[in-house]
Order: structure tokens, then sequence, then C-alpha cells
């Protein structure tokens, strides 16, 4: 017999019985809030991660994700690991320390310029998570294997970090500020930078005004014033190593 709606007697049609199911909600855990704040990262930058912003990704509400994540800070922290995760520190070569040193470096601000806004929570925020440890006991054993002594490994490492993030936030800066612009507007740009220079007190800035006229006040592109700066570091620190080829 077909049913029939309530207080008559016209048959219910048999699309009015099917009842679409509710599609279960996916259980919220923490690697699912630090996935929906990397993507927030990703996509509007570090400045928009909130506990709103985070919650909206998952469709829920800021409340919940406090049963998994203490506060924003511990969500940045968290954030921050899961992207150390994709360094890939080598297997040191003590015959090759430096130019593996060099590409671990560069790796890192490649990682790093991948996620923006991430490179300002790089500084002053020490790896503490498994993934963060991993990298830093990665670029430990790169330093060691070039024969270099223990306190000059661990201030290097530090050091090392700050390059990578202070590469990127230029890097970044100079992306906010020039967009779109290509090499001849931000050429022009900088000959105007040198212009001025060039017209300072010859008493007062005589080294300004020599580097202005020779062009050599920022020069080149990011990348490579990023590999200047980086010949620069692992020159200095093989002058430290107690190997016989540096």
């Amino acid at each position: 017999m077909a049913a029939t709606r309530p207080g008559g007697e016209t048959p219910v049609l048999p699309w009015e019985q099917y009842h679409k199911p509710e599609r279960a909600r996916q259980p919220l855990t923490r690697d699912a809030i630090v996935n929906a704040a990397l993507k927030v990262v990703d996509e509007q930058g570090l400045a928009a991660v909130s506990m709103r912003a985070v919650a909206k990704v998952l469709d829920t509400g800021p409340a919940s994700l406090y049963a998994h994540v203490a506060s924003k800070e511990q969500l940045i922290d968290l954030v921050l690991d899961r992207v150390y995760g994709e360094f890939e520190p080598p297997e040191p070569d003590p015959d090759r320390w430096q130019e593996q040193l060099k590409e671990f470096v560069r790796q890192g601000r490649r990682v790093i310029l991948g996620h923006p806004g991430l490179a300002a929570a790089m500084l002053g925020a020490p790896p503490m998570g498994p993934n963060g440890l991993k990298v830093v006991e990665g670029g430990l054993a790169l330093l060691r294997a070039g024969g270099l002594p223990d306190d000059i490994v661990a201030y290097t490492g530090e050091l090392l970090g700050q390059y990578i993030a202070v590469t990127a936030l230029e890097q970044e800066a100079n992306r906010e500020r020039f967009g779109a612009a290509g090499q001849e507007e931000i050429h022009a740009w900088l000959e105007q930078y040198r212009g001025h220079l060039e017209k300072l007190p010859a008493s007062q800035f005589p080294n300004l005004i020599q580097m202005a006229r020779s062009g050599l006040m920022a020069p080149g592109t990011d990348e490579e014033r990023f590999e200047l700066g980086l010949d620069i570091l692992v020159r200095g620190l093989a002058s430290f190593s107690t190997r016989a080829d540096g």
C-alpha cells in the first residue's frame, strides 16, 4: 500500500520519500587545524591567520579549535614546524660540506618563500617541534662535517636561519613594493636611488658616492644578492675549518 500524506489520501510521490543522508562531519583534529591554518597562510599570508579564519576553513566555530590548540601563537608554531618538514637535510659529505651547506640554505629559502609571511615567524622563534629539530640537527651535522669548532657551529646554526628568514623577508617586501613591475621599472627606480646618492656631500659620504658611481649599490636581482651573501658566509666559515682543505 502506497504511503499517503498526513491528513489526506493523496499518495506521497516516490522522490518525496527519499531523504538525502547528512554527510558525516569529519572529526576535528590538530592535524586538520594545522592544515587549515597553512591553507590560510598560502592563500592570504601569515597576517590573515586567526582562530576565526581557520575555523571558517573547517566550517566550525573558533571555540572548537581550543580543544586541540591552546592559542593562535601555538598554532603558528605548529604551522612553522609543519613547513620545516619540507626541508631535506643531506647526508653530510666532508669533502663537499661547503656546497652541501649552500644548497641546504637555498632549499630553506625556497621552502619559506613558498609560504608567504612565514619568514617573519622564523625570526625569534627557535625550532622546538620535531621537524624543526631535525632541520637544526641536519644543519649542525653539515657544519661539523666541515671541521668547524663547536662554538662556531652553535652560533652558525642560528645565523643561517636568520639569513634564510631575512633574505626571504626582503624578497617578499620587494614583491609587495614593486608588484608586477618589470625589470625596466625596477631598474629605473634604482637609477633614481643612485642619482640621489651621487648628489650627497662628498666630504661626508665619499664611500656611498663611490659605490653609487660604480653601480654597486643594490646590485643585481634578489637571487644574485642572495647568492653573493651566501658565498660570503660560507667563505667566512671555511676560514674557521680545521680541515686542511678548508
